[in-house]
């Protein structure tokens, strides 16, 4: 037998990560993992689509959100395969045989706390924003969580995280820096125009649902002195943050927040639901019902 893994050295995504994101793609057809000798990794997972437009667009994202090189389009089983290189670890097969395919398993979005999933079900829009340099792994459980949702969905321009919820999410609304001007400027206004139409959104929809919602996943800390403002100006004040300054934009709005990975700061007024993961808005009463 011969052991086939990825270099320890190397960062790529798991075969779980980036099946779960083309899982929520519209023209998702499968996925499966092999070996590929053109990967950096040595392993690939292809996942497939019947639209090569769709296998087009996944591909473009992925290798932006992920910070890949490049993710590979060609026909495959009657549809569009987008080899995406993953890492694998310990794989063994015999040595006479070309390569071996692999099951992919998903992670689902019971891996996210209850408190969490009870946020999320009550929401009737949601924000998605992030770090433009880091997608944590939490990433796919948050697609799944919010693809069983059915609501309107808003995420930015920006490569990292906001790239990674745009693969998800091809019917997503995508608000464009160059839409608001040129600058920094521009990037501040796309980013509160983002929380705005998260509220507006979220305001309109029918049934038991609560309002909007919005989603941060920042890879530092809260910028010292940043507040929550319900002013656009104050609350995007140059801070270094786009990610905070959303945050804070979002609550001093009256917005429900989710925070994943960072605590914020005491005075913001957030509460922990475990698992990494921080809450403001609704009344713990109305959350306590979902556990």
């Amino acid at each position: 037998m011969l052991r086939l893994s990825s270099p320890a050295s190397v960062f790529a995504p798991s075969p779980a990560a980036v099946s779960t994101l083309a899982s929520a793609v519209g023209g998702f057809r499968s996925s499966f993992v092999r070996r590929s000798p053109r990967s950096f990794s040595r392993w690939v997972v292809v996942c497939v689509f019947s639209s090569a437009s769709v296998a087009s667009g996944f591909a473009a994202a992925v290798a932006s959100g992920l910070s890949l090189p490049f993710c590979r389009v060609r026909r495959c089983f009657g549809g569009w395969g987008v080899s995406v290189p993953v890492f694998v670890r310990l794989l063994r097969r015999p040595r006479r045989s070309v390569f071996r395919v692999l099951p992919v398993r998903c992670p689902l979005a019971a891996s996210l706390p209850a408190a969490v999933l009870s946020v999320f079900a009550r929401a009737g829009a949601v924000g998605l924003s992030g770090s433009r340099s880091a997608v944590p792994a939490v990433v796919p459980a948050v697609v799944v969580a919010v693809a069983g949702l059915r609501c309107p969905v808003f995420v930015g321009c920006a490569r990292g995280v906001d790239a990674a919820f745009r693969a998800a999410f091809p019917g997503a609304s995508v608000l464009a820096a160059s839409s608001f001007g040129s600058g920094r400027g521009s990037f501040a206004a796309r980013s509160a125009a983002c929380v705005r139409a998260v509220a507006v959104a979220g305001a309109g929809a029918a049934g038991s649902f609560l309002g909007g919602l919005w989603v941060s996943l920042p890879s530092g800390p809260c910028p010292s002195g940043l507040l929550p403002s319900a002013s656009s100006s104050r609350a995007f004040c140059g801070s270094g943050s786009g990610s905070w300054a959303s945050a804070a934009f979002a609550v001093g709005s009256g917005l429900p927040v989710l925070v994943f990975g960072v605590c914020p700061p005491a005075s913001w007024g957030f509460v922990s639901l475990g698992g990494g993961w921080w809450f403001s808005g609704w009344p713990a009463s109305q959350l306590s019902l979902g556990f």
